[in-house]
């Protein structure tokens, strides 16, 4: 394959269309084109890694998210100046499947915040040709016209791709590499006795590493090196020489100006996305030699933008001092449980039995309204909530917004016949599988069942209490050692098998497990007493209060306002990474 794309880019009878059809041929890989870009909200916290390094940890850490069925269509990321990951993906629907997704990147967790196997490196049969990578292209490169422009430049370009890629998936850098027929340098990429360092082209100023790459020693002008090839300087001003040609022959132009003016394209690399043009420059002034005793590039703008280059922070940014926590007299007030708790009978509670072999009991309630006239100077809205949050807060809403919020969660009472049709259905899908979960050792699909389906998850917990005593033991312990890995990264969240790994350096198994909670380092001395209640006892005792809580009153579990109004305190939340809050 190299010795054909040889003879067609030395080939000056060759057109464009067919080297790049070879080319084409020859890429070892679909390449995917970005379509669309999303932002992860990383600030600067990865400013000194390199974009190879985040999207290789990108691919390693969140195989297992539930998102991890978009990463084939992850093209490449970007680092703005300003701080925070720009993703660029290949269909529309992958960006807004990541709205709202957290992702683990190098050990730490961030939050999505909006909106083909590539090659470049050489192959067999290009080790010895010369080279350039052109970095930090966005995924608008046009590398076609780029092909074009060296091949009308006599540089017999051979082969363009990515410079690397993320073996096995279809990501790869922001590198761009072309290699050419030659093994030394084509002498049109020579710029001031020089191998070209900097590259214009359609509007866009990038940095050039040519092989065995050399730093050059005369200083830059306005971010414009002394080594660049401007290409749309040189083919514009062939096209203005051309047009000035052919319309003398028709008309004599006037001595007003130059035939053609020069304009400053915008330079949009390393920029974000919210900065305007550059203003048109002054004219430039008489040209004078350079130290090494060569004129300076004609078409150099002093006002051009530096290309971004991989270089490391001198500085890191100031920590944010954290918020003070919250007291439970800062949080809620006598308003929320006091006045609300005199009401008599303002909350109607129903206890639903459900026909099945096993005891199935759900329960509801029904919150009414109530005068609001009578209500104290010390229930009207007060106070103000910092960026908005928590907007049933007790301490900034009236009585009546507090009833309003109860009864968000009021349960319509099923009839008996739709009971019974409810409960056949979750009878018929409940498999042999989900009564296993604890044995298979799948914490987050235990979890995630009983909040999808809660009468399915009750009658499959009321089957394994009542027949199966040790499976219900076994699936009450599975719950709580997922409660133990969620706590154990707070404020961050991470699967329960990435982070059982971290802490114990090895696959979680229910053997494992199990003699680990048998370790005097796990579990401490038992207190004195017959009948004195251990830690892991606690523990156990308040997981299998969550898991009936969430299959008995599924809607009291998703309602903060009822978890405060009952037990008047904050409830403090386990995150999740790939299940329900806990």
């Amino acid at each position: 394959m190299v010795e054909k794309l040889l003879a067609l880019a030395q080939d000056e009878t060759c057109d464009d269309d067919s080297l790049l059809r070879a080319i084409a041929e020859a890429t070892p890989y679909e390449q995917k084109v970005g379509k669309a870009t999303f932002w992860v909200e990383t600030g600067t916290s990865l400013a000194s890694f390199k974009d190879d390094q985040i999207i290789a940890a990108i691919f390693e850490a969140n195989q297992d998210a539930d998102w991890a069925c978009h990463l084939d269509n992850f093209v490449m990321v970007n680092q703005p100046r300003g701080g925070d990951l720009v993703v660029t993906v290949a269909e529309e629907a992958t960006k807004l499947a990541m709205i709202g997704q957290t992702m683990r990147i190098l050990d730490t967790s961030y939050s999505v915040i909006t909106p083909p196997t590539g090659a470049g490196g050489a192959s067999r049969g290009l080790d010895n040709r010369f080279y350039v990578d052109i970095t930090n292209i966005r995924y608008n490169f046009d590398s076609v016209e780029l092909m074009k422009a060296l091949r009308r430049l006599k540089t017999m370009p051979l082969f363009q791709g990515f410079r690397s890629t993320i073996a096995g998936t279809s990501c790869h850098t922001n590198a761009w590499r072309i290699y050419f027929c030659t093994d030394d340098i084509p002498t049109n990429l020579i710029i001031n006795n020089h191998p070209v360092d900097q590259l214009r082209f359609q509007g866009v100023t990038y940095a050039v590493y040519a092989k065995l790459y050399t730093p050059s020693r005369v200083p830059k002008r306005g971010g414009r090196s002394h080594h660049c090839l401007d290409l749309d300087s040189m083919f514009a001003t062939a096209r203005a020489a051309q047009e000035q040609t052919s319309s003398s022959k028709r008309t004599r132009t006037t001595n007003g100006g130059p035939a053609s003016q020069y304009h400053q394209d915008e330079d949009t690399v390393g920029a974000d996305a919210d900065m305007g043009g550059a203003s048109n420059p002054a004219p430039p002034a008489e040209p004078t030699p350079t130290p090494d005793g060569q004129l300076p590039n004609p078409f150099e703008d002093p006002t051009l933008m530096e290309v971004e280059e991989y270089t490391t922070p001198k500085r890191t940014t100031k920590r944010k001092e954290r918020e003070p926590t919250l007291t439970l007299a800062d949080w809620v007030t006598p308003n929320f449980f006091d006045d609300l708790h005199s009401i008599p009978d303002i909350a109607k509670w129903h206890v639903d039995k459900w026909g099945y072999t096993k005891p199935i009991t759900t329960y509801r309630v029904a919150v009414r309204d109530v005068d609001c006239s009578t209500v104290s100077d010390s229930l009207v809205k007060r106070m103000y909530i910092k960026n908005k949050r928590l907007e049933w807060h007790p301490d900034n809403m009236t009585l009546k917004q507090v009833i309003s919020a109860l009864q968000e969660a009021d349960q319509p009472e099923v009839s008996p016949a739709s009971q019974q049709v409810q409960l056949q259905e979750a009878i018929q899908d409940m498999t042999p599988e989900s009564l296993t979960l604890a044995q298979r050792v799948k914490p987050e699909e235990l979890w995630l069942g009983l909040h999808r389906s809660p009468l399915q998850g009750n009658v499959t917990l009321s089957t394994l209490y009542s027949d199966d005593p040790a499976g219900f033991d076994q699936t009450v312990r599975l719950h709580s050692w997922h409660r133990w890995i969620a706590s154990s990264y707070l404020p961050h969240s991470t699967t329960f098998l990435q982070g059982f790994r971290t802490i114990f350096h090895d696959k979680p198994s229910w053997a494992y497990m199990q003699a680990i909670c048998g370790t005097s380092d796990f579990i401490p001395t038992a207190p004195a007493g017959a009948n004195a209640t251990t830690l892991l006892e606690l523990e156990d005792a308040l997981s299998v209060f969550e898991l009936w809580l969430a299959v008995q009153m599924n809607w009291l579990h998703k309602s903060d306002a009822w978890l405060l109004y009952l037990t008047s305190k904050p409830v403090v939340w386990l995150p999740a990474q790939r299940s329900v809050r806990m």
